[in-house]
């Protein structure tokens, strides 16, 4: 029997900073409404730093670029679900291990949008054999990586945090 090797499931960037970053922009005045001033300058800041430049990142990664899945169309579930599609395997993801900040997450549910879901321009997914080399790389680089989960040989694409869901394809 073929035993498939497990890999790790890595995010670069921050999942919605972009998007974030850009309503925080067009929609001013209403965020200012409901949010300090001092806050909103602070979040500017801070989802700034999420956003991970491409090319830089595919600079940084060589030949490695080749297996990143870009979450700018569908956002971070949705490249997930791509992600298992080009692995052709399963995928078991902690939530909470998703790097979202905490402006995003405000920004995002003061419009009604799930962060998960939204395009995340700056954001990337990939599947990696080697997690500890893997991530020293992206620190040395000064780049944030996180692991947020590891792939399965089933096709199901499992998400778990204060519940367990299946991830569904995001047309």
């Amino acid at each position: 029997m073929n035993k498939i090797k497990e890999k790790s499931i890595i995010v670069i960037g921050s999942v919605a900073a972009d998007a974030a970053l850009q309503l925080l922009t067009d929609r001013n005045d209403e965020l200012a409404a409901r949010y300090p001033g001092r806050y909103l300058e602070d979040a500017r800041a801070v989802l700034k730093t999420g956003i991970v430049n491409e090319k830089r990142l595919r600079g940084i990664l060589g030949k490695d670029s080749d297996m990143l899945v870009d979450c700018r169309e569908k956002g971070i579930f949705g490249a997930l679900w791509k992600l298992g599609e080009l692995q052709d395997l399963g995928l078991y993801i902690e939530q909470a291990n998703i790097p979202v900040c905490q402006p995003a997450i405000e920004i995002c549910d003061y419009f009604g949008i799930n962060p998960y879901e939204i395009p995340s321009k700056g954001c990337f997914v990939l599947a990696v054999d080697e997690m500890g080399t893997f991530i020293r790389k992206m620190n040395e680089s000064g780049t944030e990586a996180a692991v947020i989960g590891f792939t399965t040989p089933e096709k199901a694409r499992l998400i778990v945090g204060s519940t367990r869901r299946y991830l569904t394809r995001i047309e």
